[in-house]
Order: C-alpha cells, then structure tokens, then sequence
C-alpha cells in the first residue's frame, strides 16, 4: 500500500509537470492607451517549483508560489474581432530582464506584430514584476546554497511550464501560440519546443539559437577567440584608444575608483565595457565613452601625471552598466544557459576557460600592461 500511494504520487507529480497550470489568474481592465493601444494586464500565481507543483490548484497552499506577470497588447482598430486573434507571446533576451515595456504608438517588429496578433509580453519569472530577484530579496533565501536551490527554479524550463500555465489560462487546451524569441528567448523556444511541441503554432527566433550539443566550455573558448577578434578589429578602427585604455586600466589597478551613485570602477569592471563589442554599434559606442574620460583634458596625461577619471565618464560607465546592477540574474544564471541535458553541470565554465586563457594573453591585464611598457620601451631605445 505504501509503495503504490509512492507510485501514485510520482504519477500525479509528472502528470503536473506535463501540463503545467497556474493555480490563480488574475486579469485587469482594458486600458486604451495613446496610439490605438489597448493593454490588459494578467498575473498568474505558479509553483516556484514545478517539480513539486501540486496535484491540482486547490492543494497550493502547500508549496510556495511565485507570480508571474504578462501585459497583453492588442490594436484597438480590431474592435470585437480582437478577440478572436491568435497569440504571440515574446520572450526576452537575458537571462534576467524583462519584456520591453510598449510605447504608444507602437513600433519596431510589435507595430508590425500587431496586425495579425494578440501580443503577450511576459516577464520571465524572478524579473520584472514577475517575483523579481534583486540583491535584497535574495539573501532572504538563506545561505549560498538556499539561494542556488531558489536559483535554479528560475531556468528555461521553469519559465516555459509559466508560458503553457498563461497559454491554457488564455486560450484554453486547444490554444496555439506562435512565439518569438530575442536572444535567450530562442534558448527557450528550444526548450518549449522540446516539452510542448504540440502547444505551438510556429516559432520565431532571432539570434537566439542554443548550440545543442556543445558543452558549456566549448561555448566560451568560442567566445575568447571571437573577443580577441573584435579587439583586435576595435583597435585597428580607432588606434587612438588604446594608450587611453591602458592608462584608465593601470590606473583602476592600483587605485579602483568611486562610482558617482556609490559603486566601485574596479580594473575588471571597466574591462567588461567589452561586453559592447558584441553589438552592430558597439565599436563606436565604446570609442564616444572613451573620448574624453580624464579629469579636464580631452587627451592623455602626461607620461608620470597621475590619472583621474572625469564624472562624466564615470557616470556614463554606470549608465552602460545599470541594468546589471537591478538585474543580477544575467550574472547568476548566464552560465547555466548553456547547460544541455541533466548531469551535465557547468563547473564554473567561464571561469576554467578564463584561467587557462590567461597566461601572457591580452585578458591577464598585468600582462598586457607589461607588454604594452616593454613595447614602448624598445620602441623609445629605437
């Protein structure tokens, strides 16, 4: 009897992970906004875990639950036969950020969006309005591996089970939607279309491609090299900026400078404005950062003058840096994007890749420095 109440438990559990429903829905008003837009907003009340999500929406007092917030857009012009369009939900790039917030009147691929679709814009769960994760809110948890056990009920499948509990509550069981994923968004329409494939019309995905098959350390080698690359490409375009980072990074080695709003420009942080060349504009971003970064003059220091950053330049490496500081999820789960199939952990990929990377290349900044004044020197002997 013991056995068999155990076996009906595990049934009753993965039936509830295979079709996953929010245990409440809560829908606002219609609101027209400026531009023909009519917004509604909806939040769900989920499991924090699906794998011990309950049986049925009556027992969900038992187990914690996290809120899960979607803003549905809709034309005004379709009138009554709004209604009845499909739907197309967003997933937003990340991890760790939420959907982008409409402007009114709409533009950019919602505009266009918008003819044929109810849109739903989500925020992925731990983001957002979504029970969001900030450094405050986390500590709560407990200690470090409380924290990793919250953590991990915020990945792609947790956020897909979140999409399917929105999508029968929407539309019912024969609901189909077509998704359209930005960057870690495509992450997860893999991962939905490996759960629940039968649950969509089409999927969309805009370089937002997982590499199936490839371990997490195969994916940042990849990464070192295409980011020696796109340095070496940034300096050969604008030359002049490279005695003003070599000065800026000596500089933040030896004494790591106050941030306007309280942080601290450390040598690696301001390294990490290199997350920019990864972007179409991104050369040219950095270099207009870097135009003027010292204290009252648009140039170098002299040789042996000592370097101060200006406010202005300080405030603008916090500005590139915000959404980071409000959003720690990209820095807590961006490694475990990567991860492909149980029992496969990453084991600080990231972090194994960089250390092997480091001995006398251009990312040990004391090496670089070091080779940058051996270079000068016997050019000056020259």
């Amino acid at each position: 009897r013991a056995l068999a109440a155990i076996i009906l438990a595990r049934t009753l559990s993965t039936l509830a992970m295979r079709e996953p429903r929010a245990l409440r829905h809560v829908a606002g008003r219609a609101t027209e906004l400026a531009g023909g837009l009519v917004q509604r907003e909806h939040t769900f009340t989920c499991p924090l875990d699906w794998s011990a999500a309950p049986a049925a929406p009556a027992d969900g007092a038992r187990a914690e639950t996290i809120d899960v917030y979607v803003r549905e857009l809709v034309l005004a012009k379709h009138g009554a036969g709004g209604a009845q369009l499909p739907y197309l939900l967003y997933l937003q790039g990340g991890p760790g950020f939420p959907a982008p917030r409409p402007g009114a009147p709409p533009t950019g691929w919602l505009k266009s969006a918008l003819d044929t679709y109810r849109v739903l814009l989500l925020d992925q769960r731990g983001v957002g309005r979504s029970t969001p994760v900030t450094a405050e809110t986390l500590v709560t948890r407990g200690d470090a591996e409380a924290q990793a056990r919250y953590l991990t009920c915020l990945r792609a499948d947790s956020i897909v089970r979140d999409c399917e509990a929105v999508r029968v509550a929407l539309g019912g069981d024969a609901c189909k939607l077509t998704l359209l994923g930005q960057s870690y968004g495509g992450f997860c329409i893999l991962t939905y279309l490996s759960l629940f494939p039968a649950s969509l019309e089409r999927a969309l995905l805009t370089c937002g491609l997982a590499p199936v098959g490839q371990s997490a350390e195969a994916v940042y080698r990849s990464t070192f090299e295409r980011m020696r690359e796109r340095n070496r490409r940034f300096y050969q375009r604008y030359p002049q900026d490279a005695p003003k980072v070599r000065a800026i990074a000596r500089a933040l080695r030896d004494a790591p400078a106050p941030l306007p709003s309280g942080g601290t420009l450390t040598v690696r942080r301001f390294l990490q404005l290199g997350l920019l060349l990864g972007s179409s504009t991104g050369f040219e971003t950095l270099h207009q950062l870097l135009e003027a970064p010292f204290l009252g003059a648009h140039t170098m220091p002299p040789a042996g003058a000592p370097v101060r950053l200006s406010r202005e330049f300080l405030r603008d490496v916090e500005a590139r840096q915000a959404g980071f500081e409000t959003n720690p999820i990209y820095w807590l789960l961006h490694e475990a994007i990567y991860a492909d199939g149980p029992h496969q952990p990453t084991a600080w990929a990231a972090h194994r890749v960089l250390r092997d990377e480091l001995a006398g290349s251009p990312f040990d900044v004391d090496a670089a420095l070091a080779h940058a004044d051996a270079r000068a020197g016997a050019d000056g002997a020259a």
